[in-house]
C-alpha cells in the first residue's frame, strides 16, 4: 500500500488575515489505490482544534499564529499530511469619543462644580465600565485627581467645591482620560472660571 499525497492549495504558507475573516482551506489528496481522497481531508488548527473535513473548508480563526494541518488516511491505513502556518491579526480596537463638561461655565467662591465625563464608542453608544482618571488644575496650578468608572450610560461624574483662598481665582482646567480593554483610549478636557 502506497500512502496518499496531500497538497494544500490555499491559503499560502505564511498568509496573514484580518480578524473575523472567513478563511478558505483548499486541498487535494490523491492515492494510488483509492484515487481522489480530497473529500476525506481532515483539517486541524494548533490553536482552534478541528476545523472540518473535505477538500474545501471555510472557517474563522482566533487571533494569533496557527499551524494548519491537512491529513488524510487511505483504505489501507496509510496516512499523509501537510502543514502550513497562517496568522490572524488582532481584533481592532473600538474607537471612542470622550467628552468633559461642567454644569456651569463659571462659579463663585464656595460653589460646587459638577464635572461629568462621558465616553461613547464609534457608533455613539455609551461605553460602560471604563476606567476614568480626571485631573482638575486650579488657578494656583494645584492638582486634584479623581478616579472612577463609567456607568451604564457611559458617564462618570463628581463634584468639586471652589475655594478662592485655597485654589485661587481665575481659569481652572479639567483633563480626563478613559480606558477599557478592547477600546481605544479616550481623552478630553474643558475649562471653567472661578470668580
Amino acid at each position: 500500500n502506497n500512502p496518499p499525497v496531500v497538497t494544500i492549495g490555499s491559503p499560502a504558507d505564511g498568509a496573514q488575515f484580518d480578524f473575523d475573516t472567513v478563511i478558505s482551506f483548499n486541498g487535494n489528496a490523491l492515492d494510488a489505490e483509492d484515487g481522489d481522497l480530497s473529500a476525506n481531508i481532515s483539517w486541524n488548527s494548533s490553536r482552534d482544534g478541528n476545523l472540518g473535513t473535505g477538500g474545501l473548508v471555510e472557517k474563522k480563526l482566533s487571533e494569533g499564529t496557527h499551524t494548519i494541518t491537512a491529513q488524510v488516511t487511505d483504505a489501507g491505513g496509510g496516512t499523509a499530511s501537510q502543514a502550513i502556518i497562517v496568522t490572524v491579526k488582532p481584533k481592532p480596537l473600538i474607537p471612542t469619543a470622550l467628552g468633559v463638561n461642567t454644569n456651569k461655565p463659571a462659579y463663585a467662591n464656595s460653589e460646587t462644580a459638577t464635572i461629568t465625563i462621558y465616553l461613547k464608542d464609534g457608533n455613539n453608544a455609551p461605553v460602560a465600565g471604563a476606567s476614568v482618571r480626571s485631573t482638575i488644575t486650579t488657578a494656583k496650578l494645584k492638582k486634584y485627581i479623581k478616579n472612577g468608572t463609567t456607568d451604564v450610560n457611559g458617564r462618570f461624574a463628581y463634584t468639586y467645591r471652589t475655594s478662592t483662598k485655597k485654589d485661587g481665582a481665575g481659569q481652572y482646567k479639567v483633563d480626563a482620560a478613559a480606558s477599557k480593554t478592547g477600546y481605544q483610549s479616550g481623552s478630553g478636557s474643558t475649562a471653567f472660571t472661578v470668580n
